[in-house]
């Protein structure tokens, strides 16, 4: 609209951006106190960690089991 703004509104724009700014500074000073945020529940996490541990049980129980031992495997001659 305007070819060049009206120095009025220029003014009103320098301030706010000046206070936007200042807003900004003062509120990234207490970033360093916040906490991490959680992406999942304890209940996820723990329910994964009892899930994986299963796992790894099984895995070696079935590894530690003798495997049976077949003589023959054929069929008999009838």
């Amino acid at each position: 609209m305007f070819e060049q703004m009206p120095p009025v509104l220029e003014r009103l724009r320098a301030a706010a951006r000046a206070e936007d700014r200042a807003h900004t500074q003062a509120s990234n000073l207490n970033r360093s106190a916040m906490m991490p945020k959680r992406r999942r529940t304890r209940a996820q996490n723990r329910a994964d960690y009892i899930a994986s541990q299963r796992r790894r049980n099984r895995a070696a129980r079935e590894a530690a089991r003798p495997l049976p031992i077949v003589a023959n495997d054929e069929p008999p001659p009838f």
